[in-house]
């Protein structure tokens, strides 16, 4: 019981502090910071957002997504992704 209650106990504090770090945006705020988006969550210590949902029919193709990501590095540093592993699971979808 001991080991339930301290498990609880740390998922909240992390859960609380995860919210004080962070700025909310939703509807036209959201919409004004990612087009398309109905919620953007953002942290402090950085520009890019931590977390996006687009509208539906309006997500944002994988293809894309190196592009869109470079609009939100202000530094003249080159930034990218990388695939680096790749694995079939059980229902054969990559």
């Amino acid at each position: 019981m001991k080991k339930i209650l301290l498990i609880a106990a740390i998922f909240f504090i992390f859960s609380a502090n995860a919210e004080v770090n962070s700025t909310i945006l939703k509807g036209k705020e959201a919409s004004a910071k990612v087009p398309n988006s109905e919620i953007v969550r953002l942290k402090d210590f950085t520009d890019v957002p931590n977390y996006v949902r687009f509208r539906k029919g309006k997500e944002l193709p994988f293809s894309q997504f190196e592009n869109w990501l470079k609009q939100f590095n202000n530094s003249n540093a080159e930034i990218g992704i990388q695939l680096i592993n790749s694995q079939k699971g059980k229902l054969g979808l990559t």
